[in-house]
């Protein structure tokens, strides 16, 4: 059993859902679309952090004593994610 909060799961797809539009939108916009740019969001970015974030359930199911632990991954994972998307948009 794996402990993930669906709150936590829900806000980590938006923001990957985000990240993925705004790199697209920005692609589009430059004229610079190449399906190289959106693999490396999705092996650079969403694969990385949200296989962080199930090994972190993972682990907390194992040992209860972890949940902060797993409170800290989500929040950087949040801040890495949001820091992405303010970065291409800037």
């Amino acid at each position: 059993m794996v402990a993930l909060d669906k709150t936590q799961v829900l806000t980590l797809l938006v923001l990957f859902g985000a990240n993925f539009v705004v790199g697209l939108a920005l692609a589009l916009k430059d004229g610079k679309l190449e399906a190289a740019q959106l693999g490396d969001i999705l092996g650079k970015r969403v694969i990385p952090y949200g296989f962080g974030y199930v090994v972190m359930g993972w682990l907390t199911a194992a040992a209860p004593d972890l949940a902060v632990a797993q409170g800290l991954t989500f929040g950087g994972i949040v801040a890495a994610m949001v820091g992405h998307i303010y970065q291409q948009a800037a």
